[in-house]
């Protein structure tokens, strides 16, 4: 039984097996590019729906641009 959680931001985390929280979005991202995210990267819904989890919809990008993509 999966436990599942929305944050106060509204993004869905479930709970890993080691009792901590983890972001849906940045597993899938993690599983699409094949490694885990780095401190400095953040991982980006293209579509700007936080609840979109289809790897098409993610790209990880540094997290200095992607205050860019939110500012533009």
């Amino acid at each position: 039984n999966l436990n599942i959680r929305h944050n106060k931001s509204g993004y869905r985390q479930y709970q890993a097996n080691d009792g901590g929280w983890e972001y849906t979005h940045s597993t899938v991202a993690e599983k699409k590019i094949g490694r885990p995210i780095e401190p400095n990267e953040h991982v980006h819904h293209i579509n700007k729906n936080k609840v979109d989890y289809r790897p098409s919809n993610l790209v990880v990008i540094k997290d200095n641009i992607h205050r860019e993509v939110h500012r533009s």
